[in-house]
C-alpha cells in the first residue's frame, strides 16, 4: 500500500507541471510599460457566436475570465482568437490568472480552465492607475452583432424564383 502511495506521489509531480502546461497552451501575454496585450488562440464549438470577458484586478493579480457562448452545440470545433488590450496596469511584477470555458447562453460552464502565469510590466513600480481595457475576438461563428452570420443565396432575377417554385 506504502508503495502504490509512493507511486501516485510521484506520478503527480511528474505530471502536475505538464498538465498546468497544457491549461495555458495557447495563452501569451506581453508587456510594456503602456501596454499590457493577452492574446488567447483556442478551438471552441462551431456553435459559439460570442466570447464575453471579465477583467479585474485583486492586488498584483491580473483575473481574466473567457466565457465562450453557443445557443446550441454542434458537431464540430474550429479555431477562435482573443486579445486583450489593458492599460493603466502599474509598474512591477504581476500575476496572470486566465481562465475560460465554453458555456450555453441559459447556463453555466460546465467546467473552467485555468492559467495562471508571473509576467512584468517593465518600468517604475508603482500602483495601477484606472484599468482601460480593449477586447477583439474572431472566430468561425463571431461577427460584429454577435449573432451567427447566414449566407442567404437567392434568385438572380424574377423568372428563375418562378422557375424554382
Amino acid at each position: 500500500m506504502k508503495a502504490l502511495i509512493t507511486l501516485l506521489i510521484a506520478l503527480l509531480v511528474v505530471l502536475a507541471p505538464r498538465l498546468a502546461a497544457a491549461q495555458c497552451e495557447g495563452i501569451s501575454v506581453s508587456a510594456d510599460p503602456d501596454l499590457v496585450r493577452i492574446t488567447h488562440d483556442a478551438s471552441f464549438n462551431c456553435g459559439v457566436f460570442d466570447l464575453r470577458f471579465a477583467i479585474t484586478l485583486d492586488a498584483d493579480t491580473l483575473k481574466v475570465d473567457e466565457r465562450a457562448v453557443a445557443h446550441a452545440w454542434m458537431d464540430c470545433y474550429c479555431p477562435y482568437h482573443s486579445e486583450i488590450a489593458i492599460m493603466g496596469l502599474g509598474g512591477g511584477d504581476h500575476v496572470l490568472q486566465f481562465q475560460y470555458a465554453e458555456s450555453l447562453v441559459t447556463g453555466p460552464p460546465a467546467a473552467w480552465h485555468v492559467c495562471v502565469m508571473p509576467f512584468t510590466v517593465p518600468g517604475a513600480d508603482g500602483p495601477p492607475g484606472e484599468l482601460i481595457v480593449e477586447t477583439e475576438e474572431s472566430g468561425c461563428g463571431i461577427t460584429p452583432t454577435g449573432a451567427p452570420e447566414m449566407e442567404i443565396h437567392l434568385p438572380a432575377s424574377w423568372t428563375a424564383l418562378k422557375g424554382i417554385y
